[in-house]
């Protein structure tokens, strides 16, 4: 360590929620990495966004940086909003954040590592760049398959032609993944995907950390405040009934047509079954018209921590709906650890490395994507069957403590930042 003990850490991520959205946000993969990098001793800036990246909105209108505690920070990078994922906005977005923190970077004190997550890639270009002039280590962190994930977007006889038109990105991921010192990734898969572009040797500082969750029960004047908030829209947790829930963007990667029509024909059977379906996005409204009339499909919309948390605590399925991806499946989500946190058992389209941890723990059922009879079939077995449903429900709250808590999982993480910045 150096003589004060602490180590400046830069950690570059934009689009997850921050300490600053709110009193009942739930943080995710960085947001909790960096709790734990001060409660080690170290001085942490995030170099974030002003886009709300879920909401769709703007923090700030201008550059703003902002004091969380006296050793943490974190420093929004303006550019123009955007309103859907997959968009020109966005693309325009990205570029001017990359440029912005360009311009930013040389104008503070240098840290003794960065941490950058891919994507974005220009962000990670930039960091990189920056770290090679000053001579700081860089690990970059792959939390998705950028840009091969947008090839899947293309009808396969345009992919050469789509693939030609984002060599830009392809030439960036490359060069940085050839360049960080360091890589991680929340799979191996994601490890060995980033030096493969990079066309890099097996190097020990290059590990994967899974995502996590924190799992932490809120104070109870939360938790009471929460349930008033379900019987408002409807929901009566004290309740004994089957609940299907889902957390998430309403945007092209699931298949919500699908749970849609699950919920409409497992009521018809007679099953009093609630299918709560949370969160915001492009295609909500859609969503919603395509539900009207059926009672049994709640959309509360955005929900915070201890809704989650007491939603969580009552339902008996977690949803995991997705549309084929080949990048997804080389990836377990955030969204199945947060429901193995409260020992749900999972019900997923994912091919790939979260079908063999669901088959391997025998804590979910996995259906191929698009086949909506497959899934009316699992989530009717788990309704029929309670005694399945706790096997897999021990299986998945096992599971969780084992391999996915946030304590354990990003204070490993931490510990290997601190390695690497002292090498």
């Amino acid at each position: 360590m150096p003589p004060s003990g602490s180590l400046k850490i830069w950690l570059i991520k934009v689009a997850e929620p921050t300490p600053l959205d709110g009193q009942d946000v739930r943080l995710f993969r960085y947001g909790m990495l960096a709790n734990h990098l001060v409660q080690a001793g170290h001085e942490v800036t995030w170099w974030h966004s002003t886009v709300h990246h879920q909401k769709k909105i703007q923090r700030y209108e201008t550059t703003t940086t902002v004091a969380v505690s006296q050793r943490y920070t974190i420093i929004f990078l303006h550019a123009p909003r955007y309103t859907r994922s997959v968009s020109f906005r966005r693309v325009l977005n990205q570029a001017l954040t990359a440029r912005e923190f360009r311009l930013k970077a040389t104008k503070i004190a240098p840290p003794d590592i960065i941490v950058c997550c891919l994507p974005p890639l220009e962000l990670c270009r930039e960091a990189i760049r920056y770290g090679m002039h000053k001579n700081i280590p860089v690990i970059l962190d792959v939390q998705d398959l950028w840009p091969d994930a947008f090839l899947a977007f293309a009808p396969s006889f345009l992919r050469s032609v789509w693939k030609l038109f984002l060599t830009p990105w392809f030439r960036i991921v490359t060069y940085a993944c050839r360049n960080a010192t360091a890589i991680t990734g929340t799979t191996d898969a994601f490890v060995s995907w980033a030096r493969s572009y990079g066309r890099r040797s097996e190097n020990p500082f290059d590990k994967s950390f899974p995502l996590a969750y924190q799992s932490k029960t809120p104070d109870r004047t939360s938790c009471e405040a929460a349930e008033k908030r379900w019987a408002e829209c409807g929901l009566a947790l004290h309740r004994d009934e089957f609940l299907a829930c889902f957390f998430g963007l309403f945007g092209r990667h699931y298949e919500i047509e699908l749970v849609i029509d699950a919920a409409r024909r497992i009521r018809q059977s007679g099953r009093h079954c609630r299918f709560v379906l949370c969160g915001t996005g492009e295609k909500l409204e859609h969503y919603k018209k395509l539900a009207a009339g059926c009672d049994a499909i709640l959309f509360p919309g955005w929900v915070g921590e201890a809704d989650i948390w007491t939603l969580l605590q009552k339902s008996s399925v977690g949803l995991c709906p997705y549309r084929t991806s080949a990048t997804l499946s080389k990836n377990i989500p955030n969204k199945p650890i947060e429901y193995f946190s409260a020992g749900l058992p999972v019900v997923s389209s994912l091919e790939g490395e979260l079908k063999q941890l669901l088959t391997h723990y025998r804590c979910g059922l996995t259906y191929p994507p698009g086949d909506g009879e497959q899934l009316i079939k699992h989530l009717v077995a788990l309704y029929d069957n309670p005694m399945l449903r706790k096997t897999l429900s021990h299986n998945a709250a096992e599971l969780f403590r084992t391999r996915f808590a946030a304590e354990t999982v990003y204070a490993d993480m931490a510990r290997h930042i601190e390695t690497i910045a002292l090498q």
